[in-house]
């Protein structure tokens, strides 16, 4: 598979990414061009899987998830590279402060469906960095309690 460029994982709520104990896998890099997930719920442990994978122009993920998952997934640094970021479906709460601190190639980013938890769409970036971004979608983001707000 050395000429593989891109993953696509398409799951419903009954197929997840653990696999029994007697099973070893060791994943420690994953290098691609793109990665999609498509899945219902993701849980914190799929999240530490899914952190070992390094994309370098798009990551695609769209499953509802726990607040801290985006924390789990961004905390390995192995995304700090991507271009495009699309997040449907997600939870974000204030665990995920500063998430994209090491993100500074990020170009376009899509936030569709987003769960904000006591946190604003500001608080994942780092106001000390400056970022390449040059396009930010918003759509559907519902906040608990309300806080308005999204500076750079």
């Amino acid at each position: 598979m050395t000429n593989l460029k891109g993953i696509n994982f398409l799951m419903d709520r009954r197929i997840n990414l653990r696999w029994p104990d007697a099973v070893k896998i060791n994943i420690r890099h994953f290098e691609f061009l793109d990665v999609f997930l498509y899945k219902e719920y993701i849980d914190i442990s799929e999240m530490k899987l899914l952190s070992n994978f390094e994309p370098k122009e798009l990551l695609h993920l769209s499953a509802k998830c726990e607040t801290g998952s985006l924390k789990c997934l961004f905390s390995r640094n192995n995304f700090s590279q991507v271009k495009n970021l699309n997040l449907f479906r997600f939870v974000i709460g204030n665990e995920d402060v500063k998430v994209f601190k090491n993100n500074l190639n990020l170009e376009n980013i899509k936030f569709f469906d987003i769960n904000l938890r006591l946190i604003s769409i500001s608080d994942l970036f780092c106001n000390a960095k400056d970022y390449n971004i040059k396009y930010i979608y918003i759509c559907q983001i519902y906040m608990f309690p309300i806080r308005f707000g999204i500076y750079f």
